[in-house]
């Protein structure tokens, strides 16, 4: 998930590795959240082939 995409609340400045994975499941459950691709290596390479072309 992008993590400038992750709601936050105004004033809930205590940040802890479990508040963070509680809310990330909330989220996540709630469907909340915009999943991310990471492209693979061969899907880069093809991309900046296609760049070279274009």
């Amino acid at each position: 998930m992008a993590p400038s995409l992750i709601p936050n609340v105004p004033g809930d400045k205590i940040k802890t590795d479990r508040k963070d994975a509680e809310k990330l499941c909330k989220f996540y459950k709630g469907h909340l959240l915009t999943p991310i691709y990471v492209p693979d290596e061969s899907t880069e390479a093809l991309r900046n082939l296609i760049r070279q072309i274009v």
